[in-house]
């Protein structure tokens, strides 16, 4: 009795040439270890060919290491071999002998499609951040163009993170099927109901692959007699949290004469939280009027998008600005442990060097 098992795994993103490599392990008692799959160049497929000395239910795991470079994929499964068929007593065909074994033996075929590797799919869109300003009222449409920049056509899902229906996505288009290097265009409507700076994001994903456009929404009052500019003056390398941001406001005051306003100070991040608020209180005559707002970021944000505003009130009129911010990644200094390593190795090679120059004197 025999049986032989075949796993195949695609190996195009995978492939020996890419450091990719495949294995199969049969859980076997007295047979263990692990056997190199082999790679077919014209079916793009690893593939492993045994034999089992007996029929039964067998456990097999096939890993596929991707290098340095590609994701690695792991399958588990089991395979069930049966008993061959025999030659009936007494049977053949004329000039055979009796009961000789002309059969073949069963072959078990398991073949799979896992998901596509990050180097098969591959997404992008024109821009990470998208800011939107209108008035209330006024509706506004902007668009996002997406494109497959993988080697594989993939369908995309689509969705609006927060914002609670002030954006939404024309048709309530949910998923888009792109082939590879195919562009297609998302059309973004504003729909602005209430005053106020709102965050969100535009999520397109497959599978484990995410990625969000931010999205700043800054909707106006319609009618206010001042209005409101924002100028960021700290320079991006200098945005940091626990620094310090820097902001020109500049205020346009149309018709209230002497007035003190009232200004709030906040920072959102992208899920529309409020990480920092503050407040003061300014006199402005008529006309234009500019100053300088330091803020001190919050130590606790984290790397990623925010948006700084203020909102300038007088009576039952309010103005708004907002100005886009990033606090970006830091890398990591070195470890202390490997510093002192470094310190050692630097102090014995002076050690060793000094030696040497004074066994050479002698």
């Amino acid at each position: 009795m025999r049986g032989c098992h075949t796993e195949k795994v695609p190996g195009t993103p995978i492939n020996p040439e890419a450091g990719g490599s495949c294995e199969v392990n049969f859980n076997i008692s007295g047979s263990s270890g692990s056997y190199n799959m082999s790679y077919s160049q014209s079916t793009g497929l690893y593939s492993y060919r045994r034999s089992f000395g007996s029929a039964g239910n067998y456990n097999w795991s096939a890993t596929c290491s991707g290098g340095s470079i590609f994701d690695s994929k792991q399958e588990n499964n089991s395979v069930t071999v049966g008993q061959k068929p025999q030659t009936p007593s007494g049977g053949g065909s004329s000039g055979g002998s009796s009961g000789s074994d002309t059969s073949r033996p069963s072959t078990i075929d398991i073949s799979r499609t896992p998901n596509k590797l990050n180097i098969d799919l591959s997404f992008d869109f024109t821009e990470d951040v998208i800011f939107l300003k209108t008035y209330q009222g006024r509706s506004l449409n902007r668009s996002l163009t997406v494109s497959n920049t993988g080697k594989i056509g993939t369908d995309l899902n689509v969705s609006i993170l927060g914002l609670n229906d002030t954006i939404v996505l024309k048709d309530n288009i949910t998923k888009l099927k792109l082939n590879s290097g195919e562009n297609k265009i998302l059309d973004i409507i504003l729909n602005p109901t209430k005053s106020g700076v709102y965050t969100g994001g535009v999520k397109i994903s497959q599978g484990e692959i995410t990625r969000v456009a931010s999205v700043i929404v800054e909707i106006d009052q319609l009618g206010a007699l001042f209005d409101l500019s924002l100028e960021l003056l700290s320079k991006p390398e200098e945005i940091k949290g626990g620094g310090v941001l820097e902001v020109g406001i500049d205020l346009t005051n149309v018709g209230f004469g002497q007035t003190d306003f009232i200004f709030d100070y906040f920072i959102k991040n992208m899920v529309n939280e409020v990480v920092y608020k503050s407040a003061d209180t300014r006199a402005f005559s008529d006309g234009k009027s500019y100053f300088i707002r330091t803020v001190d970021i919050p130590s606790e944000l984290e790397p990623g998008n925010y948006v700084f505003y203020t909102e300038a009130r007088y009576q039952n009129s309010t103005a708004l600005g907002a100005a886009f911010f990033k606090i970006p990644s830091v890398k990591s200094p070195i470890p202390e442990s490997i510093y002192l390593v470094y310190v050692a190795a630097a102090v014995l090679f002076i050690v060793i060097f000094a030696s040497w120059k004074l066994s050479e004197k002698k």
